[in-house]
């Protein structure tokens, strides 16, 4: 992992899946418990697949973290304007969720084909 002279870094880690305890936005909310003042995030999945509730129960956790001065920088994908579907299928002009939520600062990356 590289990083600026003299930084301190945490990792958390949790699952797809896992118990809402371990939830994005449990992890996000002890990241700011601990004091963490910058978030990068590489997990998403695509924004078809996630609830309404969901969307915008992780939209008020990223909402209250900017609030406080706190960045949440998560990645838009590794598939341009397409998101993985199945079976090796990708939908088209799908955005990858959390990136799309409000208060929080997509990072764009180029297509890995």
């Amino acid at each position: 992992m590289g990083m600026a002279q003299g930084a301190n870094y945490r990792v958390y880690e949790s699952c797809n899946g896992c118990p809402q305890s371990f939830s994005f936005q449990a992890m996000i909310n002890r990241m700011v418990g601990d004091g963490v003042f910058i978030i990068s995030n590489s997990w998403s999945s695509c924004e078809n697949q996630v609830t309404a509730a969901t969307a915008t129960s992780l939209a008020t956790v990223v909402q209250n973290a900017a609030a406080i001065g706190v960045s949440v920088f998560t990645a838009t994908g590794d598939n341009g304007p397409f998101c993985p579907a199945s079976n090796n299928q990708f939908a088209p002009n799908v955005i990858n969720f959390p990136s799309d939520a409000p208060y929080g600062i997509a990072v764009g990356e180029p297509p890995c084909r």
